[in-house]
């Protein structure tokens, strides 16, 4: 029976992107304004709403245990860019941290710890993001 609950804690949680995060609680909420024949929030006053109120902590512990490819690392990153005003120069300070915090494990990728990496990165913008 231990066994089983170990097991179960040691699933990887799957990337996801922020919007698509914050949309499925968008959605979720969506029958209660109906109920409360109140009037929705648009979506990007609920996503700013929600990041005010939970941050982004709800959304990184969906993700627990995974091994972001480098378009992923590139989403998440420039979701704090964007989302949590987070300047370039944080950027590896917070990989470390996702790392160590949120089991957010660091993929061989060549300079992901470098300020230098994220100027070039974020600049080209080389991935779809949100």
């Amino acid at each position: 029976m231990m066994e089983e609950k170990v097991m179960e804690c040691e699933k990887e949680g799957k990337f996801i992107k922020f919007n698509d995060f914050v949309k499925a609680q968008y959605d979720s909420n969506l029958p209660l304004y109906k109920k409360l024949s109140d009037t929705p929030p648009s979506f990007n006053k609920f996503k700013t709403d929600y990041v005010t109120g939970f941050g982004f902590s709800e959304w990184l512990a969906s993700m627990d245990g995974i091994t972001p490819n480098e378009n992923q690392w590139y989403s998440i990153i420039s979701t704090y860019v964007r989302e949590g005003s987070r300047k370039v120069n944080d950027i590896p300070a917070l990989v470390a941290t996702l790392e160590k915090h949120n089991n957010i494990k660091i993929a061989p990728i060549y300079g992901i710890l470098t300020v230098e990496y994220w100027q070039d990165r974020l600049s080209k913008g080389q991935a779809q993001v949100a």
